[in-house]
């Protein structure tokens, strides 16, 4: 049986909001969507978080060029390995620009977050609907992440 997930994470992969806006989203997200399993995670570590089956694609936001999964995979390991992935920052194989692989196009979009909200089996255009209320509150721009397993 599949399962979809709407994820939102901060932009900033470091930032974490205070636990009084925690709370306040996770309250606001109930009080919205009662039937809804609704998650919010912490991590030590700057964690990647996937869309699951829907990614697609990876260009390079420079030039647009297709990334092979073989060096993304490499430079994943790489940033993990070397930094835990506090360093993002890779040099793109295509153009030779310096981007962070947050920062690469994805299709569907992904991202690195210590922070987390995970509602399970969204309904259409719910991010677009929450986006203006959570941002506000978590005091960040946040990314929409909707993974499919």
């Amino acid at each position: 049986m599949s399962e979809n997930f709407l994820r939102l994470i901060p932009i900033d992969p470091q930032y974490v909001p205070s636990q009084v806006a925690q709370y306040q989203v996770k309250s606001l997200l109930a009080s919205f969507l009662p039937e809804k399993e609704i998650q919010v995670k912490l991590s030590e570590e700057v964690a990647f978080i996937d869309a699951g089956n829907n990614l697609e694609l990876i260009q390079c936001p420079a030039c647009e060029a297709p990334v092979s999964c073989e060096w993304w995979s490499a430079m994943m390991d790489h940033a993990y390995a070397s930094s835990h992935f506090l360093n993002l920052n890779v040099t793109m194989p295509c153009c030779a620009t310096m981007v962070s692989l947050n920062n690469l196009h994805y299709m569907w979009p992904v991202g690195f977050a210590r922070f987390v909200i995970e509602i399970r089996a969204p309904e259409r255009g719910l991010a677009e609907r929450l986006q203006p209320l959570i941002q506000p509150m978590l005091g960040c721009p946040i990314r929409k992440i909707h993974a499919h397993y």
